[in-house]
């Protein structure tokens, strides 16, 4: 999933007639397959990912959301969340493929 702007999911995002939490419960349920709730992190420091706003949304639906660059970015880490949202901070994208 790609979106080319951090606003949308910001804190500034979360205003009528927007709902990007919707779009990011939605994110969820896709790295899901549909169902359930899961854990999240935000390898981030981008105002995009890491507000309260989004947070909220993503608590709200069941999930752990916790954001940040200080977790070890590798494949054993990475694996123990159902999904990673990146923006913003490099990535080594070696651990990624």
């Amino acid at each position: 999933m790609v979106n080319n702007d951090e606003w949308p999911l910001s804190d500034s995002g979360f205003f009528a007639p927007n709902d990007p939490g919707v779009f990011a419960t939605n994110v969820a349920a896709w790295f899901l397959g549909g169902s359930g709730t899961g854990k999240f992190h935000a390898y981030s420091t981008n105002l995009g990912l890491t507000g309260s706003s989004l947070a909220t949304a993503m608590a709200n639906a069941g999930h752990t959301w916790t954001t940040g660059t200080g977790i070890t970015f590798n494949l054993s880490t990475l694996q123990t969340y159902n999904g990673i949202f990146l923006g913003g901070d490099s990535a080594d994208n070696n651990v990624l493929i």
